[in-house]
């Protein structure tokens, strides 16, 4: 199928030429959409992993369990290998 000119529509090329960055993209895709998932996962099983001694904290000392996650949180991320301290304070 050719156009007015008698010149081939590039349509018609993209369809009969095989396109060689389909896969790669495919597979950037993959991999974008994979990192975003796992980011997340990571980030929910973090901010969810020290539930239950903040919980029995709040139990102990009688406040909600909001007021000591934000003091957990800013002192050591919810990470529990880092341990905070009063000199750390920013």
């Amino acid at each position: 199928m050719s156009d007015v000119t008698g010149f081939p529509l590039l349509w018609d090329q993209l369809q009969t030429r095989r396109v060689k960055w389909r896969k790669p993209l495919a597979w950037l895709l993959v991999l974008l959409l994979g990192g975003t998932g796992g980011y997340w996962w990571w980030y929910q099983w973090r901010d969810h992993s020290q539930d239950a001694p903040i919980l029995a904290a709040a139990r102990r000392y009688g406040v909600q369990p909001a007021l000591v996650k934000a003091i957990v949180w800013r002192e050591s991320r919810l990470i529990p290998e880092d341990g905070g301290g009063p000199a750390r304070l920013d």
